[in-house]
């Protein structure tokens, strides 16, 4: 989530988190994101459900695809057993994430200039 934030505006992720509408069973983050310092376990499992939607709308693709592999695998990863399939889905999200990783490195240089 750093990662990614540190390369759109901040402002933009918490003002789309901040319009969202609320849902009884969810965490609504009125304020936005970036202002948290320390996350529950609960809330930063709420806000990776909303997280890759608010990205769509702002972010490079390659952003979207690094930081859309990298929850598939964390997703993956928290499953109580895991097949020989799984394992194949978990190493192709990693691939992917390894694939488009240098757009975080790329941009932040970028932006160093």
């Amino acid at each position: 989530m750093k990662w990614c934030t540190s390369l759109v505006v901040e402002e933009a992720i918490d003002a789309r988190f901040g319009t969202m509408s609320s849902h009884p069973h969810l965490c609504h983050f009125k304020k936005g994101i970036s202002s948290i310092s320390q996350w529950t376990g609960k809330e930063h499992k709420e806000m990776q459900i909303f997280f890759l939607g608010v990205l769509a709308s702002i972010a490079p693709p390659h952003i979207i695809a690094a930081a859309c592999s990298l929850l598939n695998f964390v997703y993956y990863a928290q499953y109580q057993s895991h097949t020989t399939e799984m394992l194949h889905h978990m190493q192709e999200a990693l691939d992917l994430f390894h694939a488009n990783k240098d757009i975080f490195i790329h941009i932040k240089y970028i932006q160093s200039m």
